[in-house]
């Protein structure tokens, strides 16, 4: 179903409003909000050219990448790089930014910019989402707004900082989200070793191996094999 985008019209007004309601603020520019939430599932078209959410995306990554190290940096001034790398890397991902929209109700927002009777969304996309609208906030606001909506909104009511610490690090799905988001190519490859009951799982990233490991069952060994594959995707 396509989607045509108008610049004057109570949609426009609508968005407006929910903005101000919800997070208490009245942006500048309207429509870059109204960008950010046109996610890229929906054929959406402004003046004949298909549209999306994608470039606020792109932004709001970024954005959002400095401001939770920003946040860690002060929050931990004992903690090593490596503790803040980690924690980091299990709040910047689409799973938990999806989760970061609902609690702060963008989802109430964003689900009204989907066509009636069009396909249920993907996994996660409110995610991507959240990512877009900060960097609609970041463009029309700067980031020392953005940094304290982010302390207002999020650090200071949703984010549960110490469960976060607590909980394991899920290494094969964030290795599958980096690929995605970066259009990599990712293979798991398992094989039964003759000389016992142990697989060998090899890890594949654009065809180069990245991560090997041999354990008892496929899913131990792919557990370990995409810790290792992780900790070298950038090597």
């Amino acid at each position: 179903m396509e989607l045509t985008l108008k610049r004057n019209n109570k949609e426009l007004k609508s968005l407006r409003k929910a903005i101000n309601d919800i997070f208490g603020f009245n942006p500048k520019n309207i429509f870059l909000y109204q960008l950010a939430l046109t996610s890229r599932f929906v054929e959406a078209f402004f003046s004949g050219e298909k549209i999306s959410n994608e470039r606020l995306e792109f932004l709001g990554d970024a954005v959002i990448d400095l401001i939770i190290s920003q946040y860690l940096f002060s929050k931990f001034p004992y903690k090593d790089e490596g503790f803040l790398t980690e924690i980091r890397s299990r709040i910047v991902n689409t799973e938990y930014l999806s989760i970061i929209a609902k609690d702060i109700k963008l989802s109430e927002i964003a689900e009204k910019f989907i066509p009636v009777n069009h396909k249920t969304p993907p996994k996660n996309w409110l995610g991507n989402v959240f990512e877009a609208f900060i960097g609609a906030m970041f463009l029309d606001k700067g980031y020392d707004f953005c940094y304290d909506f982010f302390i207002s909104y999020i650090a200071n009511k949703t984010l549960d900082i110490e469960n976060i610490i607590e909980q394991k690090q899920n290494y094969k799905s964030q290795l599958i989200e980096y690929c995605q988001k970066n259009k990599l190519k990712i293979e798991f490859k398992s094989e039964k070793l003759d000389s016992g009951s142990d697989f060998k799982i090899k890890i594949f990233i654009n065809n180069k191996l990245k991560g090997e490991s041999t354990a008892p069952t496929i899913k131990q060994g792919e557990k370990d094999a995409a810790k290792i594959a992780y900790e070298n995707i950038d090597k």
